[in-house]
């Protein structure tokens, strides 16, 4: 009898080899290349290895072709004032204050991903007066509260990455990570294959925050 798995697909048993008495099984035989070539997804799911699934994210093509790469710091956009909201939508931007500025990750960790950074472009605290210390600190918890009423997730991780060796993608100009956390939010995928699934298309992700920023 043929047994399915969960997507409707026969998964195959392992065979001797009738000319030998431990013969090779079908993954050893795949392995060798001796194996018939299978004519569909399905066939393919033989005891011992693992069915490729695709994941389809063409929008990350201008990253890695970097066509994308703004010139310039990113957290210094020079927009005007005001600035239009289209140039604000184009560059991710939620909100341009006097001393703050927040902006989704395009390359997020996980869906909500905000950057919340200062105006005065510093890699170091130091370099803040502690009005602007204090306004950013205060932005930082004005995105978490935002997140929480938009996407209600289970917990946050927020903070700075201050130098290269720290992980700081733009060391020359401090920023927080605003990143929501879901409960399972780690899982087989990111363990397994080293990767990460984001739901949601970042501008649909903008278009639901946007408006509570203003």
């Amino acid at each position: 009898m043929t047994a399915y798995g969960a997507m409707g697909c026969p998964i195959y048993r392992s065979q001797p080899n009738r000319s030998q008495p431990n013969g090779p099984d079908l993954y050893n035989q795949a392995r060798r290349g001796t194996s018939p070539r299978p004519a569909d997804p399905c066939n393919s799911k033989l005891e011992g290895t693992t069915m490729t699934e695709t994941l389809w994210a063409p929008w990350r093509m201008t990253y890695i072709l970097g066509e994308d790469k703004t010139a310039g710091c990113i957290f210094c956009p020079d927009l005007g004032l005001p600035p239009r909201p289209e140039d604000m939508e184009e560059r991710l931007i939620l909100s341009i204050k006097d001393r703050t500025m927040v902006m989704m990750n395009k390359y997020p960790y996980i869906n909500g991903h905000l950057l919340v950074s200062p105006r005065t472009h510093t890699g170091d605290l130091g370099g803040l007066t502690s009005e602007e210390r204090a306004d950013l600190l205060a932005e930082v918890d004005r995105a978490i509260t935002i997140l929480k009423q938009v996407m209600h997730p289970d917990g946050f991780n927020v903070g700075l990455n201050l130098g290269l060796v720290a992980g700081a993608g733009v060391e020359e100009h401090l920023h927080f990570h605003v990143v929501p956390r879901w409960k399972g939010d780690t899982n087989f995928m990111t363990v397994f294959a080293d990767l990460r699934v984001i739901p949601e298309h970042f501008q649909q992700t903008y278009a639901k925050l946007r408006p509570l920023f203003d």
